[in-house]
């Protein structure tokens, strides 16, 4: 049973894990809506 709930545990978004296996994820969302910008010059190009 212990071993289930360590699964539950690295499912869900830890701040402790996230510091360490990921670096930032708000950080990808920032640069998402710099992608949508350059698309928008083709459709004008």
């Amino acid at each position: 049973m212990n071993r289930e709930e360590d699964s539950a545990d690295t499912s869900t978004p830890r701040p402790d894990d996230a510091p360490h296996g990921q670096p930032q994820p708000p950080d990808t969302t920032k640069e998402l809506p710099e992608l949508p910008d350059p698309v928008e010059v083709g459709e004008d190009g």
